[in-house]
């Protein structure tokens, strides 16, 4: 088991490469600081439950810090912001391990990364949107031997839920839900990392197309009527849109928070991308 830097800052390529940004917080359970373990997930930072008994929590592997938690527990989860409403693909990974089951002798487990979602901020309230199923051997020999795990999913645009809290859930199969007996089965987790890559469109070249920016406004020109503009920040939020039919806009953007931002310009038929710093 290697621990590595989670919160990755990837290389702006704006294009069909769309750009990047980590979504999980302390995915590697170090935090709070104070080489306790805890015996419920929500002693430690940033992770949730909805299970009020003691069913994950935080151990020490080798000195490192790592989660765990039971198949009877549901799942452990963090809301990780705003559903987007544009093509959004997730790179998903992480390690993990069994530590005990009651089947170990042939047993293998599903492991589910679940997308969901709720409006307001009620978490009890979330839904599933699509969900990913891994698995992780549970036969006795291969206890405490870590696997990484690596999958990607593509959440497409002008979802149902746009705009609601994004939340990101891990979940064991329970068996008790399909009439089979308990499996008592312990996992334990480490370097949980969840990607977000906002899809944009092609830049077509538009080389009369012009975008300039201050802290404060955002200027487009175009040697054609630019038909609509929309902006979105770098979790792939639409936080701004205009339809000027003008071949020039002035847009004022001294509400935004200062970061970086992708603009999309739609203009004769065609959807050109451009990157703007605030």
């Amino acid at each position: 088991m290697k621990k590595h830097l989670l919160l990755i800052f990837g290389a702006w390529i704006i294009g069909t490469m769309g750009f990047g940004q980590e979504l999980i917080q302390n995915g590697d359970f170090e935090l709070p600081d104070d080489g306790r373990k805890y015996n419920s997930v929500d002693s430690i930072d940033i992770w949730k439950t909805d299970d009020v008994e003691a069913n994950s929590g935080r151990d020490f592997v080798e000195g490192n810090g790592v989660g765990w938690h039971w198949d009877g527990t549901g799942s452990i989860y963090q809301v990780v912001g705003t559903v987007p409403s544009i093509a959004t693909r997730y790179a998903v990974s992480f390690e993990a391990t069994c530590m005990y089951s009651y089947w170990g002798g042939d047993y293998i487990t599903d492991v589910y990364v679940i997308f969901s979602a709720f409006p307001g901020t009620d978490t009890a309230a979330r839904v599933p949107i699509d969900s990913l199923t891994f698995t992780v051997s549970c036969i006795q020999a291969d206890w405490f031997t870590w696997v990484t795990k690596t999958g990607e999913y593509l959440l497409q645009g002008d979802n149902e839920h746009a705009g609601e809290n994004l939340v990101i859930e891990i979940e064991i199969f329970d068996s008790r839900n399909f009439t089979y007996g308990e499996s008592e089965t312990y996992l334990y987790y480490d370097n949980v990392s969840v990607t977000s890559t906002a899809t944009a469109v092609k830049d077509l070249g538009n080389s009369a197309l012009k975008v300039f920016s201050t802290p404060d406004v955002i200027r487009i020109s175009n040697d054609k009527a630019i038909e609509s503009t929309v902006i979105f920040d770098i979790s792939g939020k639409r936080v701004m849109e205009a339809r000027p039919n003008s071949s020039e806009v002035t847009l004022n953007v001294g509400h935004l928070n200062r970061g970086i931002y992708i603009v999309n310009v739609f203009t004769n038929g065609q959807q050109v991308t451009r990157k703007v710093v605030l």
